[in-house]
């Protein structure tokens, strides 16, 4: 959460130059969109603070009643939430687009058809760095959740069938028996051996290529730099063409 947080904090950078309501209602703000709590209260906000560094306004639910005054946030019974009107502009602030908002949502939706508490944690991840703009993030977490994803498929359902491509090769693995054995193979291995085994289709596997990549640009430092409508582009093809196939 707190690498979440900065990367808000990065996006605002007269942060420092706001008046401590303006900050106080930007931090409720990073923590209703990384947190996904749409209530909020005085001590999530201080903990935020205190999560990233910086100095903590005094006197915090009196800051939070002036943002209520303000018609900025209203009163829940367990916290505040804020009004309809500044949530929108904030999600304008901060490029939370239509496109963007489609993702994010398909995303979510997919959560529901993820048992695996770990993965779900995971594609939260994902997600939250998708939402706050951290492309190259959110690409590389969604490769490795996908990844992980035909692991699962191949030792659940796919083995034999793996196990026979792979005997038809020199690799130094003979035989596949548990999920740590696929991580012996180069990922573009593989893709190629589900390929061979049938596993997935030559459309697939180019996809997979394609999305590899991809990845392998983002996780490695340089100056490339990718855009919404990339990172959208990806995501999507990985789920619907990978993850919900394959679940």
């Amino acid at each position: 959460m707190r690498l979440l947080i900065e990367g808000y904090l990065d996006r605002k950078p007269d942060f420092g130059q706001l008046s401590l309501i303006d900050q106080i209602m930007y931090m409720a703000y990073f923590y209703v969109k990384t947190s996904k709590d749409i209530v909020f209260t005085a001590q999530n906000i201080e903990e935020c603070f205190e999560m990233v560094h910086l100095h903590t306004p005094t006197n915090m639910p009196a800051r939070l009643k002036e943002l209520e005054r303000k018609r900025k946030i209203i009163p829940k019974s367990n916290g505040y939430s804020f009004q309809r009107e500044t949530l929108k502009n904030l999600d304008d602030e901060f490029g939370v687009s239509k496109p963007k908002k489609q993702v994010s949502h398909n995303l979510r939706t997919l959560l529901s058809k993820i048992s695996v508490e770990q993965k779900k944690g995971f594609l939260e991840e994902a997600i939250s760095c998708y939402e706050i703009g951290t492309f190259r993030a959110a690409i590389v977490m969604c490769w490795l959740l996908t990844i992980d994803h035909l692991y699962d498929h191949v030792i659940s359902k796919k083995l034999n069938d793996f196990n026979t491509a792979l005997s038809r090769t020199k690799h130094k693995l003979s035989v596949v028996r548990t999920k740590d054995d696929l991580s012996e193979f180069k990922e573009s291995i593989f893709i190629e051996l589900c390929r061979t085994a049938s596993i997935i289709t030559n459309d697939e596997r180019k996809i997979l290529v394609e999305k590899l990549d991809i990845r392998n640009s983002c996780a490695h430092p340089n100056p490339i730099k990718i855009s919404e409508s990339k990172a959208t582009s990806y995501i999507e093809d990985l789920i619907d063409n990978i993850m919900v196939k394959f679940s």
